[in-house]
């Protein structure tokens, strides 16, 4: 999903840039009940971060599924981003093959001029 969101960091002093939480193992439900967490709930904070104004940026590892196994989780978890939101995307955590393999699908859906014109994804490092 290609939008109309765009990211200026710096851009006015006052304004605050905000992202979702990272890694949540457990989900509680409404009534109290806890739950490890799955890919579909993945996909739903993907869907409710990408309608809220209160965030500007979506993606990253929201929660942690227990249902995928950890080999394709990054890469499956950074589709779905593209797919459901166009907001800046958080990625490129992980060792440094993630992080080439994170900017390597976001030249393909954006392009290399796509990816210098505009910001698509940003990281903390810590």
């Amino acid at each position: 999903m290609i939008g109309t969101h765009g990211l200026f960091v710096g851009a006015t002093p006052s304004r605050l840039l905000t992202s979702s939480n990272s890694g949540f193992p457990i989900i509680t439900e409404y009534d109290g009940n806890e739950r490890p967490a799955e890919y579909k709930d993945y996909i739903k904070f993907l869907k409710l971060v990408h309608e809220t104004e209160h965030f500007n940026i979506n993606g990253g590892v929201m929660v942690t599924p227990c249902d995928t196994g950890t080999e394709n989780v990054y890469p499956m978890m950074l589709y779905s981003t593209f797919e459901h939101s166009d907001k800046c995307i958080f990625g490129g955590m992980g060792a440094p093959v993630e992080v080439e393999m994170a900017m390597d699908m976001l030249k393909i859906v954006f392009g290399e001029n796509g990816l210098k014109e505009k910001t698509r994804t940003m990281s903390i490092i810590s």
